[in-house]
């Protein structure tokens, strides 16, 4: 009886769990194009290409990729035909992040988005990252500030390190475009998520999936992206295309480890019952 009980108590919890899940999907992270559009493979995911702190303050970042030794040969990597100049193909080219540039950052589903301040590069501007939390724009990092604080990579680069107080927040959003946006009070220029995000001629971000995580270039959907905002566009003939001047990586937390418990008490109750 006692059995019977416990079991039928866990497969009971199982139902709810898996009603509740069929209601709420884990909400994933989707590159969809924008009006400016453009496919690339770039050398430098942008904020922590310079592992030593600027002077404006802000540190830029635990040097990813450079603290482990360079992009690797991978599935989720692709080349970079820019880098170095003249480079061809194969062991010519560095490895880099693939996504797109004028392109927006969906969420699937309703859920919290964790954002992580990855560095500033060597960014002289003044910028600004903000999100919108229904009440209006707020600004999570300065480029100008020593508060922000630095997620970095630690020895298994698909785990971070946010140790650094202000380096992490996390927001509960609608599904739809996330309301964030890159601001550069210097020029000034702004990209908005869903609006606004310019190809190379004005200050924009690049999307990618987190090479360490994608499974192949170039994918659309996964749970981390690196969003690299470029502060200056093309300003008389001159173009700025390293998207290293703020960088956030945005995430989506993996399934709850709840399901993963309810499935091993579903076994051994299982289990039990079929001595019984």
């Amino acid at each position: 009886m006692k059995t019977t009980t416990i079991a039928g108590a866990v497969l009971g919890a199982l139902v709810a769990m898996g009603t509740a899940g069929a209601a709420n999907a884990a909400p994933m992270l989707q590159i969809v194009d924008g009006p400016s559009a453009f496919q690339e493979a770039i050398g430098d995911p942008g904020g922590t290409h310079y592992p030593f702190a600027g002077s404006a303050g802000a540190a830029p970042g635990a040097g990813l990729p450079e603290l482990l030794g360079g992009w690797p040969n991978a599935p989720g990597f692709a080349e970079d035909p820019s880098y170095p100049p003249g480079c061809t193909s194969g062991t010519d080219c560095a490895y880099g992040i693939s996504g797109w540039h004028g392109a927006y950052l969906n969420l699937t589903e309703p859920g919290n988005v964790t954002f992580q301040f990855m560095g500033k590069g060597d960014a002289t501007d003044h910028n600004i990252f903000q999100i919108d939390t229904g009440s209006g724009w707020i600004t999570i990092w300065d480029t100008q500030s020593g508060s922000n604080g630095t997620c970095g990579t630690t020895a298994d680069p698909t785990v971070m390190d946010c140790s650094f107080a202000g380096s992490s927040y996390t927001q509960f959003f609608n599904a739809g475009y996330i309301p964030f946006q890159f601001v550069n009070l210097t020029i000034p220029g702004s990209a908005t998520n869903g609006s606004n995000n310019p190809g190379h001629d004005a200050p924009g971000f690049f999307l990618g999936m987190d090479p360490y995580l994608a499974s192949a270039p170039y994918e659309r959907l996964g749970k981390v992206v690196y969003a690299g905002f470029t502060d200056r566009g093309c300003i008389g003939g001159l173009c700025d295309h390293d998207y290293e001047d703020l960088l956030v990586r945005i995430s989506v937390p993996e399934p709850g480890s709840l399901l993963l418990l309810g499935a091993g008490l579903a076994g051994l109750a299982s289990l039990r019952r079929r001595k019984a």
